[in-house]
């Protein structure tokens, strides 16, 4: 349930006049109640439609001719199987309006009807993955999917924990708890199938640090093939960089480039022999050699032929007698631009444009092989075709040898890696760093690593410390990056950051209610705890001393379960985990501890240890709402206690015929008002029109304010003056000097009237000493008296109606109408403005405020 309780405190002299005792009681009738019978006659037994929690309260209990009682005139109430929605019910019994688990946004489950006729949905099936954390839910990270710590059904996955403070969960991994999880690379003895082989070291121990990163300090760089040391005792011809000074030539080859494969052995393909003398392979000659060839018998007329570098025939001094005619004839290959049809490609070749030489042989100096995928002389590799090369062949450690479109190998993707070397390319080595350390890199501190890629491997240092939020590090020092409470979700405070550079918002709060006393002010935070500031004498501030505070300070002994708090005249209420809490001047009894002692920190009113939903702290009396019946406590010279009698009562009372169905109450300066099942009652002084009953006299029994009997949500009290919500519009009565009820003009109602611009949406409405304050479509509005710009419009001109409070839009959810000040809450901060003598605005200031102020 809702309550609007933004009480007001009321300042006004009370008369300490004769305090003489009033009972008016009805004669019970002359039958008489038989041991078996519910009535007999006139003789109800005390019985009334109220107290058998029929909700019609002011109903007509009678008695049948059979001595049962005769309820027809009572309405309904909870378990008689129909629902009174109108009364709040939403079932009863078996009747579930036709409503499921699925139909209330539940994924399933059995829903039942509770004890107080409100579905009782501990049977239903949370949602998973709507980012809130519902009963059976262990966290809830606003999606269903597996693998991130919060799993399909919302419980934590092993090896995650997750943080529920905020929504949705905040899953992370759980580092040190032997599973691989999430982004860990490692976890304990969990590497994830990982050895220091598949990391590029020949061998050894690999292990994972605390910090859930590979620790390769155990891993084997040198002793093996592949670690460029050459090792010839075990059988090493080369070990990839190191041939040992050795070349084709020296293998007896002429030309050619000497390389070392994999298992350390020379590699000697590349390696040639043109040049001896020798015909060997694919060589047509060499040197000398033609073997026995003319041009007469390459097809020419004549000539000198000749043997080529690359061991094939040179046919440039042959000739043809007929060349240069056109026609292709003998062993001419082409004349001119005779081409005979063919092409580079048709040649064998890739590509190229074929031409004609004098000679009429073909020109195939333009044409090339490279790209048709066969290893051609002058080519190292052709496409995919690496002949068998490798980046171990080549001299490298690992890697992935490519071929480049000029049929040579491409060793950008070849390393060496892993031979403890510092190569062109590489950061580090294995252990070898280079000399470098975190600090010669630009860190502040920590230890420098190489990652299997060897490069520098920075997730062991930090820059924490040196005042600059780097990347990483949400805080350094004072710098946060532009963070500030405010962007974390809070309304005021101060960020902090720890020694990591990890930020915390333990210095963050924000301001959840608000209440504007007489003069002092009290308010709840989101962590449950009470403020107060303002006047402290009786010790209404509850920080167990009577000074005057200008800031705000905590409520002693609260801790952190407050809901609600009042601020009344000289005395301070809340509500504490459902208990009733109250503190400050007790002249009246107005704490209801049962003494007349003031208190200077909060104690606890006789029967109201749980249960309590709404209370409220007036001028120098108390109600409050208990197990739905309405209790109030202290001076009673009006009748503003409710119990028939004008008599003050040191203890919570029961206000007559108010024992169920009570929602919100409100108490004024010497009369109360609360809601019940819809509609409004109130009672105490009436002398000014305040109990809005078409009439100027106290009633010390609840009465009916005109046309308040349904849709009444909200009711407020001020000092003489009252207003109400009903069906979303505002209305007031009750005195009206300085236009307290809106209705442009200053004369005093004994009924309710509209407040001008108010007839709908209204969702807040406080009622203060001589003003009045209300919330309409996220727009906040104050008018009445506005001495010290209690109305927060700028200016101290008092208003009979309505006018919207400067710079506290839009959507404010809090306001409170006080003594001489207001305040209220918006974006959960805290706002007053007004009067502020005292430090009633809590901003550390007596400097009277005509426009609204934070509250640090």
């Amino acid at each position: 349930m809702k309550h609007l309780l933004f009480l007001f405190p009321l300042l006004f002299f009370v008369s300490s006049g004769c305090k003489t005792q009033v009972k008016v009681s009805d004669n019970c009738g002359d039958g008489f109640v038989d041991p078996g019978e519910s009535c007999d006659g006139a003789d109800l037994a005390g019985a009334s439609c109220a107290n058998l929690a029929f909700y019609r309260v002011i109903g007509q209990l009678s008695c049948r001719a059979d001595c049962s009682f005769d309820t027809s005139d009572c309405g309904g109430r909870c378990g008689d199987g129909t629902i009174d929605a109108a009364d709040g019910e939403s079932c009863d019994g078996s009747n579930l309006n036709a409503n499921t688990c699925q139909t209330l946004n539940f994924s399933g489950g059995t829903l039942a009807c509770g004890a107080d006729c409100r579905y009782d949905t501990t049977g239903c099936l949370a949602t998973c993955g709507n980012s809130l954390l519902e009963a059976g839910e262990a966290c809830d990270d606003g999606n269903p999917t597996a693998g991130d710590g919060c799993g399909t059904t919302c419980v934590i996955e092993e090896g995650f924990t997750c943080d529920n403070t905020g929504s949705p969960s905040q899953c992370a991994t759980v580092c040190g708890d032997d599973m691989k999880r999430g982004t860990e690379v490692c976890d304990g003895a969990e590497l994830g199938g990982r050895t220091c082989v598949t990391e590029g070291y020949h061998g050894g121990d690999l292990h994972c640090t605390t910090a859930c990163s590979l620790d390769y300090t155990a891993c084997e760089a040198t002793g093996r093939c592949g670690d460029g040391e050459l090792q010839t005792t075990f059988g090493e011809q080369c070990d990839g960089a190191n041939l040992g000074g050795q070349t084709c030539a020296g293998l007896g080859h002429t030309t050619g480039a000497l390389a070392c494969d994999g298992a350390c052995a020379f590699d000697e393909s590349a390696c040639t022999t043109c040049g001896d003398g020798n015909i060997e392979g694919a060589e047509q000659c060499d040197g000398a050699n033609l073997a026995n060839q003319t041009c007469a018998l390459q097809g020419f007329d004549g000539g000198t032929l000749v043997c080529g570098a690359d061991c094939d025939f040179d046919l440039g001094g042959c000739y043809s007698v007929n060349c240069g005619d056109g026609s292709i004839t003998g062993a001419e290959q082409c004349d001119g631009a005779n081409l005979a049809g063919q092409t580079c490609v048709s040649l064998g070749y890739a590509s190229g444009s074929l031409g004609c030489q004098g000679n009429c042989r073909f020109d195939l100096s333009s044409c090339t092989r490279c790209g048709d995928g066969a290893i051609d002389i002058g080519e190292a590799c052709d496409g995919e075709n690496l002949n068998g090369h490798t980046c171990g062949s080549q001299g490298f450690i690992g890697g992935v040898l490519g071929c480049n479109a000029a049929c040579t190998f491409n060793y950008s993707g070849c390393h060496l890696c892993g031979n403890a070397l510092v190569n062109p390319g590489e950061d580090c080595d294995g252990t070898n760093l280079a000399f470098q350390t975190c600090v010669t890199q630009g860190y502040v501190f920590g230890t420098l690593d190489c990652s299997p890629g060897c490069l520098f491997d920075y997730s062991g240092c930090s820059r924490c410390g040196d005042g600059v939020a780097n990347d990483g590090e949400p805080c350094d020092g004072v710098d946060f990056g532009g963070l500030t409470c405010q962007t974390e979700g809070f309304g005021e405070g101060t960020l902090t950051c720890d020694v990591a550079c990890t930020f915390s918002t333990l210095g963050c709060y924000s301001w959840t209610q608000i209440s504007a006393g007489l003069e002092h002010t009290c308010g709840v935070r989101q962590d449950g705890s009470a403020w107060c500031w303002g006047v402290g004498t009786s010790g209404r501030l509850g920080n167990g001393a009577t000074n005057d505070s200008l800031v705000p300070v905590p409520v002693t002994g609260l801790g952190s379960g407050v809901s609600f708090i009042s601020a009344g005249g000289q005395h301070t209420c809340a509500i504490v985990r459902g208990a009733a809490k109250c503190w400050g001047e007790n002249g009246q009894g107005q704490l209801g501890d049962n003494t007349n002692t003031d208190r200077t920190t909060p104690v606890n009113p006789v029967g109201l240890s749980s249960l309590v939903t709404s209370i409220s702290a007036g001028e120098q009396h108390t109600c409050a709402v208990h197990s739905g019946a309405a209790k109030c406590w202290g001076n009673g010279y009006s009748g503003e206690i409710g119990d028939n009698y004008n008599v003050d009562r040191d203890e919570p009372t029961q206000v007559q015929g108010l024992t169920t169905g009570v929602t919100t109450i409100s108490a004024g300066g010497q009369h109360s008002c609360a809601v019940v099942s819809g509609s409004a009652k109130c009672w105490g002084a009436g002398l000014t029109g305040q109990l809005g009953n078409n009439a100027f006299v106290n009633s010390y029994t609840p009465v009916n304010p005109v046309g308040l009997s349904s849709l009444v949500t909200s009711i407020t009290t001020g000092q003489s003056h009252t207003c109400a919500i009903v069906n979303g519009a505002g209305k007031c009565w009750g005195r009206n000097n300085r236009g307290q009820l809106g209705n442009n003009s200053t004369t005093s109602r004994q009924f309710p009237v509209d407040v001008v611009g108010l007839d709908a949406n209204v969702s807040v409405l406080s009622a203060g000493f001589e003003h009045t304050c209300a919330i309409q479509n996220g727009v906040a509005f104050c008018w009445g008296g506005n001495a010290s710009g209690r109305l927060g419009d700028g200016t101290s001109t008092q208003s009979t109606v309505p006018v919207a409070v400067s710079g506290f839009s839009p959507t404010p959810l809090r306001i409170s109408a006080g003594g001489q000040h207001t305040c209220g809450v918006r974006n959960l901060q805290a706002w007053c403005w007004g009067a502020n003598g005292f430090g009633q605005l809590g901003d550390g200031t007596t400097t009277v405020r005509l426009l609204p102020t934070r509250v640090p």
